[in-house]
């Protein structure tokens, strides 16, 4: 049985990406209770992982080894992945702008909304009897600023996905194909047209990740979930 769908977030540059038909793969970390660890309850299988935190429905999976565990891990995604299994929607989360304007509706005591994504200057309006009683502007964009995309509304998302395939890996294993699936072909950029030189795909989804997560996180070198997906619509674009 598949999940109903999950959002999730994306920067404005991955938004572009995916706008773009040049995105189809995203790494997102291990929840810290997922990293395997090694204990010496069971000798035989040393290696343990907590797959889902519940008080009722909590349960781990273990290996010999690491990477044995992690497998067990990867078999269990439909439980463990917090953006599902194959075949599970998720809905986009992007950096946006909003406005509300009184609705034209007849009988409607309501506001219209405008949003605008930042990513590539869409606008859509959305009438007041779309938008949930319960739902109330945030500040940022009372204020005329951007919001978060983690303030996203679901009836605001335009672009949604569809998980194909979950892996687990060490982020730095990532390869130069996988780079450019990521979203990070830099070869037909202005830079690499102008001057003849571009950053690498795997060099420039390092200085990504570092940026988000700090240098010291890519010598770390952590597990995470690997995403497949591809973009099943995209409802506004300019």
């Amino acid at each position: 049985m598949l999940r109903k769908p999950i959002p999730i977030l994306f920067n404005s540059a991955m938004v572009q990406a995916l706008l773009n038909g040049e995105k189809t793969q995203t790494r997102r970390m291990l929840k810290p209770y997922q990293i395997p660890v090694k204990n010496a309850i069971d000798k035989d299988r040393p290696w343990f992982s907590v797959v889902q935190i519940d008080p009722h429905y909590g349960f781990g999976c273990s290996g010999a080894t690491e990477a044995e565990c992690i497998e067990e891990l990867k078999k269990m995604a439909s439980a463990g992945c917090p953006y599902g299994d194959v075949g599970t929607r998720l809905w986009v989360r992007e950096t946006w702008k909003g406005a509300t304007i009184p609705s034209s509706l007849e009988g409607c005591d309501c506001d219209d909304v405008a949003v605008e994504y930042v990513a590539d200057g869409a606008a859509h309006y959305f009438p007041g009897d779309q938008i949930p009683a319960e739902w109330t502007m945030p500040k940022a964009a009372l204020a005329g600023r951007q919001v978060p995309s983690i303030f996203m509304p679901k009836w605001a998302s335009r672009i949604e996905l569809e998980v194909t395939e979950i892996g687990i890996e060490r982020v730095s294993d990532i390869s130069e194909a996988d780079a450019i699936a990521e979203g990070f072909d830099l070869s037909k950029s202005e830079a690499a047209i102008s001057q003849g030189w571009y950053e690498k795909p795997k060099a420039a989804f390092r200085r990504v990740w570092s940026g988000l997560y700090g240098d010291p996180s890519w010598t770390e070198n952590p597990w995470v979930w690997v995403i497949h997906f591809k973009v099943v619509h995209v409802l506004y674009q300019k």
